[in-house]
């Protein structure tokens, strides 16, 4: 990466010179209009003169040599009180990207995506073997000079060096929380929306169906046609909150590196991931506090004593009735054992049961038996996940950011208020003899 030349510094500032002198000539006569005609005076144009280097603060540019291409970057004006305005709504990683495609006029391929989103995006242009381009916060990260990644890391001092350096301190952690949300558990492979509401409980829709009433088609001439009733009843989700406090100090943080503090803050998401994972998987079984909890027409019973054998394979990937179906599921470890098991004679399995039409759910593993998996009955919970599971919550990892910023880590909190509504109709079980 290179830095900026005298020349570039010559050049920049003679930009940001003659922004100002154009502010100035556009506000004199303003100011004049709004004083009532009043003489416009130099106390006027000293006001003036701070908005204007205001003004042209946030537009300050830096170019930087990435890979042979010259990038240009600008700086946002955000500080403390900036985090107040957008924790627990959007979030700091989000509004930066809406932040800097206002003040700055760059488009982003991430504009508009949740936090979530943003990571994935970012790994899926990764996986694509496409350039994926720097985040709005990775550029502010940039253009304070501080390196976050790889060998030649800076050690966690560099964010407190300026102020301007220290307000990126609170994004940093709640992004590096999380990745390691995003890194572990199959939360994210269960969920196919994500509600964020402002209160601790959601009345969810629902729509009350069975096979007779999906059906459209008219019997008989003149009959009215048949009624999809989608609303909101007594049925309430409350949000539950995950999280704790991060207690260290700056003496004790200063000299790490980065990267060795963020794996540290990775671990702090994993751990909130796989809480709210349990907290799922009971969900699953019990329901989400209005009277859904599995019941045994969406429960198949295995064959027959013993190890998972390959008609069980043919049942569960076949139970659910259309329109829905089971393409994923979650399992103890010793069960998912056992289903690849029933697999293992077969050369290509997946192959061969799309042949006849038949698509094998994907399996994941969750170790946890305190979540409600049962080692003895309770072998799977299987969902449609393009219907079963709705997550409802508070907003993004809300972290304590006036702190972060003062007093380095000492005694923080992380929080997240998360909830889970389900369709009961997408959701199954398989129990074992």
């Amino acid at each position: 990466m290179k830095r900026e030349t005298l020349g570039m510094q010559i050049a920049r500032h003679f930009r940001t010179g003659i922004l100002m002198i154009t502010l100035l000539m556009v506000l004199v006569p303003v100011g004049a209009f709004a004083g009532n005609g009043q003489e416009f005076n130099g106390g006027s144009f000293m006001e003036l003169g701070i908005f204007g280097a205001m003004v042209a603060g946030f537009v300050a540019t830096k170019d930087f040599n990435m890979g042979g291409k010259t990038v240009k970057v600008g700086q946002l004006g955000i500080d403390k009180g900036w985090y107040k305005e957008v924790d627990g709504q959007r979030g700091a990683i989000v509004a930066m990207e809406e932040m800097y495609a206002k003040e700055v006029g760059e488009a982003s391929p991430y504009l508009g995506l949740s936090h979530a989103e943003i990571y994935l995006k970012k790994k899926q242009l990764r996986a694509a073997g496409q350039e994926v381009p720097l985040t709005a916060f990775e550029k502010q990260l940039l253009f304070a000079g501080i390196n976050i990644r790889g060998s030649h890391a800076d050690q966690v001092e560099k964010f407190f060096q300026s102020s301007a350096n220290s307000v990126l301190f609170p994004a940093f952690v709640s992004d590096k929380i999380l990745v390691g949300q995003l890194m572990n558990a199959p939360l994210t492979e269960l969920i196919h929306t994500r509600t964020t509401i402002n209160a601790k409980s959601y009345d969810k829709l629902t729509m009350t169906e069975t096979e007779e009433q999906r059906q459209t088609k008219q019997k008989v001439d003149g009959v009215a046609l048949r009624e999809f009733t989608i609303g909101v009843g007594n049925r309430s989700v409350k949000v539950k909150t995950y999280g704790g406090l991060i207690k260290s100090s700056y003496e004790a943080m200063r000299y790490a590196k980065i990267p060795i503090l963020g794996r540290f803050l990775e671990r702090v998401g994993a751990q909130i991931q796989i809480d709210k994972m349990n907290e799922l998987v009971l969900t699953l079984k019990n329901g989400d506090g209005n009277s859904n909890a599995i019941t045994s027409g969406r429960t198949y019973t295995q064959a027959a004593a013993g190890a998972i054998a390959l008609i069980d394979v043919i049942k569960w990937a076949t139970f659910a009735e259309s329109p829905y179906k089971i393409d994923k599921f979650v399992s103890l470890k010793a069960h998912l054992q056992e289903w690849y098991a029933a697999l293992a004679a077969m050369n290509n399995p997946r192959d061969q049961f799309d042949f006849v039409g038949i698509a094998l759910p994907k399996g994941y593993e969750w170790p946890k038996s305190d979540s409600g998996m049962d080692a003895s009955t309770n072998a799977f919970f299987g969902v449609d996940s393009r219907y079963a599971v709705e997550e409802v919550n508070n907003g993004p990892v809300l972290v304590e950011s006036d702190k972060l910023i003062d007093k380095q880590l000492e005694r923080s909190a992380v929080s997240e208020s998360s909830g889970f509504a389900i369709d009961e109709n997408a959701v199954f079980r398989f129990t074992a003899q």
